[in-house]
This record gives structure tokens, sequence and C-alpha cells, in this order.
């Protein structure tokens, strides 16, 4: 684990996330014998919610969460929470928006955790942990949403 910043992670780690969602997606439509889920392309991954969530139906939300500053290898580094949020909008409160927002969940679980090696080669091994679906509403338009993803400790060395 050599000395980098968290910008240079996250943009590592997103990309990860990018190039094997498609596949992954497919991959679970294909056990389960059905086409619940959608891929998400890369231009529907937001860091803003509010100025570039609007009119999307389904998108991924991410960014980071709060960080602790600790001592690393002689050198100080820094733990950071990035999240990934899959929403989608839930007009009727359906099952369907809900089982997919589980499917969205295990899709981004796994290819964080299939892909560790190639994570850890810029921070420590992500601590990874699943969100239960949640109900979201927009406070600006009120549209609703169910929401689902993950979230990934990471140690950054500065």
């Amino acid at each position: 684990m050599g000395k980098t910043d968290i910008e240079v992670v996250e943009q590592n780690i997103l990309g990860i996330v990018q190039s094997n969602f498609a596949a992954k997606i497919a991959e679970i439509n294909a056990e389960k014998g059905d086409d619940l889920l959608v891929d998400i392309p890369a231009f529907k991954y937001f860091s803003d919610f509010y100025d570039q969530t609007l009119n999307s139906e389904i998108f991924i939300w991410f960014g980071l969460d709060e960080s602790d500053v600790i001592p690393v290898q002689g050198n100080h580094g820094t733990t950071w929470n990035i999240f990934y949020r899959v929403l989608t909008v839930d007009l009727n409160s359906n099952t369907k928006a809900r089982s997919q927002i589980f499917r969205y969940t295990r899709a981004l679980y796994e290819i964080i955790e299939d892909n560790v090696n190639n994570i850890s080669r810029f921070c420590s091994s992500p601590k990874i942990t699943r969100l239960t679906p949640k109900d979201m509403t927009d406070i600006i338009d009120a549209t609703p949403y169910k929401m689902g993803g993950i979230n990934l400790e990471i140690t950054v060395v500065e």
C-alpha cells in the first residue's frame, strides 16, 4: 500500500464498480431467471444528489462520509467511509422496488468482494457493509425512492 490520496482511491473504486456492474447484473438476472435488474450506465452515477438526480428513475449516488486521521506505518493515514447508494423511484411502495434494491445491494457488495485485490493496491482492504432497503423522499420535489447499497471503510496512507 503506497502513499496516495482519497481522490485517486475514490475514482479507482468507482471505475471498478462501473466496469463490473453490467456483468454482475446479468449474472444475478440469469440466476434468478428474470430481468428485474437493469444496468445503470456511468452517466447515472452521481456525487451530488440534488444538482444531478432530477428526472432519474434509477441511479447510484456515491460519496464520502466522515473520516478519521490515524497513525499508520509511521505515517498519517485517514480512515474513510465511501458510500454507494442505489435509488429507484417507488411510486406505489411496491415489492418489486424492494427486491430490486436487495439485488442491486448484492451486486455492489459482490463487485467489491470480487475486486478486493485490485482495491487494496490503493488503500487497505475494504470493510464492506450492506444497507437495508429504506424509503427516502426527495425534500425538493417529494419524489419517493427506495434506497439500498453499501458502505466501504478504507484506510489511505497520506
